[in-house]
């Protein structure tokens, strides 16, 4: 992949990643990272708080770039109403297996019939080419007061500089 800095605001993400052939899109379903959905990594229980600090529980919650679905196995057995999108075939694909509620494509809000409480952003931003309009198609499907909650790895990301902090 190619790390390239875009000429308008400076946003670090990587460049035509479609063109990667290795690609998990490319290789049979067995040979994926996982043929079942991860156990949740630490910053999958930090949204969780986070979402359960902002709202109370039976929150209505929508991932895009949801993945192997690990972030929505563990809101949905927290009793979160949850939705992901996920373009690719072969992560949808555990994550339906596992039960996660999954729509196998890029986010279309004409996919979604209802408003969400938070939309969720989990190192995703950093793989399209236009991030403010990603997030801005999404807007329409939160509810007014809603939160959008983002993660993307940073070069000045306070773990380097401090590993043991969390």
């Amino acid at each position: 992949h190619t790390v390239v800095s875009c000429e308008r605001c400076g946003f670090l993400f990587v460049e035509d990643p479609s063109q990667n052939t290795a690609s998990e899109d490319t290789v049979e379903f067995d040979d994926a990272r996982h043929s079942e959905v991860p156990f949740p990594e630490r910053r999958h229980h930090y949204i969780l708080n986070l979402v359960e600090m902002l709202f109370d529980r039976n929150t209505k919650v929508l991932e895009i770039g949801a993945g192997y679905g690990t972030l929505g196995k563990l809101l949905q057995n927290n009793g979160h109403e949850y939705l992901g999108f996920e373009p690719s075939e072969v992560r949808a694909g555990v994550a339906k297996n596992g039960d996660v509620n999954i729509i196998n494509d890029v986010h279309d809000p004409s996919h979604v019939n209802k408003e969400y409480d938070t939309i969720i952003f989990d190192n995703v931003l950093e793989h399209v080419r236009d991030p403010k309009g990603i997030v801005n198609n999404a807007k329409v499907d939160l509810k007014p007061g809603g939160t959008i909650i983002t993660i993307v790895p940073s070069r000045y990301d306070l773990r380097r500089i401090h590993p043991r902090w969390n």
